[in-house]
């Protein structure tokens, strides 16, 4: 078997329906097996995963974690790479899967890699934007030579020669140990040595701060895209930053926010950076781009306000 895909669910509604559907026109990889965890659906995502030729297995709400649900679903198959995918994160195509084999091929060096996530044709200018430049991000130029580029594809790393720095500047140490298992791949022998740990939250970092800091190599495959965003209230997203800046915070120690000053500067600056995006935008009419503007920085207030609490509420605890 080429590759086991597993995909934890619980009520993925019509955007799990086309995931299915686009994981089962994948081409160029001889042979893959899906494999759905599904922890308490009360929608009809078990019959959806299962009409769409899935191995479905199904576990109570409260046995569900997301390092120990996907280790698990990672134990069920026999494929020679792993690949995590989200019930919400839609293949761009149906060669998704062969360049994610081919690129792991290319670098049999590499213990794991990430893809490239798009925007959904209907995400809002902030997320459009973010996410642009969060992947773009993976393609500049390691002046610590802990990156090489194989083709399209970049392999990180650490090295004597980048070693004081991956110990000293926790974004970088953010940077080269960045993984997102909403798009990812392992490799199975990486994984019999390394698999997920059993953590509530950020199971992807975890594991490839442990792999980087343990010697392997994790690599960005750009070509293995998928569309994943997210339009959540804005009421929703300070217990989301939250979780995502803690995380980090515990991960690599890293945070936008250390005190108020550096709070304030962020919202200020992200905020202009994105007025100049929205304003940039000819989809939007003039009221829709005032709109954004407003949002915008509504939403960078939530999200840097969030920074601080969890590197102080973190801090204090540590």
């Amino acid at each position: 078997m080429d590759v086991t895909v597993v995909i934890p669910v619980k009520n993925g509604g019509h955007r799990f329906v086309e995931v299915c559907e686009r994981i089962q026109k994948q081409t160029g990889v001889d042979a893959y097996e899906v494999i759905v965890i599904d922890s308490g659906s009360t929608d009809d995502s078990v019959a959806v995963a299962k009409a769409a030729g899935f191995s479905v297995y199904e576990i109570p709400p409260e046995a569900f974690g997301h390092g120990k649900t996907r280790a698990y679903g990672a134990s069920l198959g026999s494929g020679r790479y792993i690949v995590f995918i989200t019930q919400d994160a839609l293949p761009a195509d149906t060669h998704w899967l062969e360049n994610f084999v081919a690129g792991m091929d290319a670098m049999p060096q590499a213990a794991g890699g990430f893809g490239k996530h798009l925007p959904y044709p209907e995400c809002n200018p902030v997320d459009r934007q973010m996410l642009q430049l969060h992947f773009e991000n993976f393609l500049r130029e390691d002046p610590y030579g802990g990156v090489e580029s194989i083709g399209e594809n970049r392999l990180f790393f650490l090295h004597d020669g980048n070693r004081r720095i991956y110990d000293e500047d926790a974004g970088y140490r953010q940077w080269l140990g960045f993984f997102s298992d909403n798009n990812a791949i392992i490799r199975r022998s990486a994984w019999e040595v390394l698999p997920y740990a059993d953590v509530d939250f950020a199971e992807d970092q975890v594991w490839a701060a442990a792999a980087i800091a343990a010697g392997m190599k994790k690599a960005y495959i750009p070509s293995a895209v998928v569309y994943h965003s997210h339009d959540y209230p804005l009421k929703d997203y300070k217990a989301r930053y939250y979780d995502d800046f803690a995380s980090v915070y515990r991960v690599h120690g890293d945070t936008p926010c250390p005190t108020r000053k550096a709070m304030w500067h962020k919202i200020l600056g992200d905020t202009k950076f994105n007025w100049g995006y929205i304003r940039r935008q000819t989809d939007y009419t003039f009221p829709q781009k005032i709109r954004w503007c407003i949002y915008a920085l509504r939403r960078n207030c939530i999200r840097y306000w969030a920074a601080y609490q969890a590197a102080h509420e973190i801090g204090e605890k540590q």
